[in-house]
């Protein structure tokens, strides 16, 4: 009885990195409890685009455009999701040029802007225990991109559990919803 306690109220910590460079995109995910190494796994997901483009800055505007039409039912989700959770560690470097000084300039800036706001965004509907460090480096003659993420966050199994309820009660209602209107 006193095990069980103990695996409910104890906290886990969950360390997630992504890597991403050209052709090359790795995530590891690291899960302890109690300094036991629960889960380490790291999955590399090779990613070639059909086209053959490079990917620089102007292919990662690209993508957020399409995370953007996303962004409602994101809401909901990361809403639910974050609400117990504890940031204990951000880090996120961007490197990378379209090959034009002064195009990749002006990217940079909205770069620092998109990773400054979805920072806030995710650190307001957490409970933010660490300052995040957030940096930007522009490759001004260079027509290429590169991102490091790291975070570390730490719950309880049981908000844990309780969140994964509530994902999938928001996931079931949407569904529900999607076939009243067909």
């Amino acid at each position: 009885m006193i095990l069980i306690v103990v695996i409910f109220i104890s906290k886990w910590k969950i360390n997630i990195q992504i890597v991403y460079r050209p052709s090359y995109l790795m995530l590891t995910i690291q899960v302890n409890w109690l300094f036991i190494r629960m889960v380490n796994k790291s999955i590399r997901l090779d990613h070639m685009q059909e086209d053959g483009q490079k990917d620089t800055f102007h292919t990662f505007f690209s993508q957020l455009q399409e995370l953007y039409k996303m962004l409602p039912r994101i809401n909901a989700l990361v809403t639910t999701a974050l609400q117990h959770i504890v940031i204990r560690n951000w880090k996120w470097y961007t490197e990378g040029g379209i090959g034009d000084a002064a195009l990749t300039g002006m990217t940079a800036g909205g770069v620092w802007g998109i990773k400054g706001v979805i920072t806030s965004w995710i650190m307001r509907k957490s409970k933010e225990d660490c300052r995040p460090d957030l940096q930007v480096k522009p490759l001004f003659q260079q027509s290429h991109f590169e991102m490091f993420f790291s975070c570390m966050v730490s719950t309880r199994i049981t908000q844990a559990i309780h969140t994964v309820v509530q994902l999938l009660r928001i996931l079931g209602s949407e569904k529900r919803k999607e076939k009243e209107c067909k």
